[in-house]
């Protein structure tokens, strides 16, 4: 989110210097907050759906929609 958050304040700060209305982009040099990637496993809810739709392909051949 944060990443995302000086993403945006910099395009503006960017438009704001295009238009004359600010002279410098404070956001520049700034660094960007580095995630770190996450491992998620599915909760036993996720894995019953996921099992029902595997039964589901098998018997019909696609997914029912």
């Amino acid at each position: 989110m944060a990443s995302r958050a000086l993403a945006v304040l910099s395009a503006m700060m960017t438009f704001g210097m295009g238009r004359g209305i600010v002279s410098s982009n404070p956001t520049k040099g700034v660094e960007p907050f580095r995630r770190r990637k996450k491992e998620r496993f599915l909760t036993d809810t996720e894995v019953g759906v996921l099992g029902e739709a595997l039964v589901e392909i098998e018997g019909h051949g696609s997914l029912p929609g």
